[in-house]
């Protein structure tokens, strides 16, 4: 497996391909030209309609993983939940269904580097378009201990240095508001729950 890489979006050129989706026809992004970072960067950017506090964390051959710093929320064990988007550069068999695109609600602990998936949805087009294909939640999944240099470990390692970053400010601003006039208003994307 060849190293996965960190990035960031960048513009792009390309063109599309066509897909059936029930009765109508959309366009479904190609491949990037590569799986080097600078190539999916300039995908990402072209295709994805990333929205505001999601990026582009980690891809590897088959995928770009994003993950939407707004909707992460620590829990009240410490624990860490995020939402994160796969955008599959081609569609992937999964049955009689095929799936390029997926919605994932992990929980991550960031103290042991660890995380669990609690709900997933499937889609069979980009962009978390198309009939939603539903997977059972799994509010009690096991654990999982990322290998070393995988999606996952560099997934949760950026979310959890993310989130205290982001902690980390809003506890020095509380401070500099505690001082001023006793008030906490948190505007951090980060919020304790």
């Amino acid at each position: 497996m060849r190293t996965i890489a960190m990035i960031a979006a960048v513009a792009v050129l390309g063109s599309a391909s066509t897909s059936q989706a029930g009765d109508k026809t959309t366009l479904e992004p190609p491949a990037p030209k590569s799986a080097d970072v600078a190539d999916v960067a300039k995908w990402a950017a072209r295709y994805l309609d990333l929205k505001d506090g999601e990026s582009v964390v980690v891809n590897d051959d088959n995928a770009a993983y994003t993950v939407d710093t707004s909707s992460m929320r620590v829990t009240p064990s410490d624990g860490l939940k995020f939402w994160s988007r796969t955008e599959y550069f081609k569609a992937i068999a999964d049955g009689d269904q095929f799936i390029r695109s997926e919605h994932t609600l992990y929980e991550g602990n960031c103290e042991d580097l660890r995380f669990r998936m609690l709900a997933l949805d499937s889609y069979p087009l980009s962009k978390l378009q198309g009939e939603l294909i539903p997977y059972d939640d799994e509010p009690d999944a096991k654990w999982i201990y990322p290998r070393p240099e995988t999606v996952g470990e560099i997934m949760i390692t950026e979310v959890c240095a993310y989130a205290t970053k982001v902690l980390a400010e809003a506890e020095t601003k509380k401070a500099e508001l505690d001082k001023a006039d006793g008030v906490w208003r948190p505007t951090a994307a980060v919020e304790r729950k």
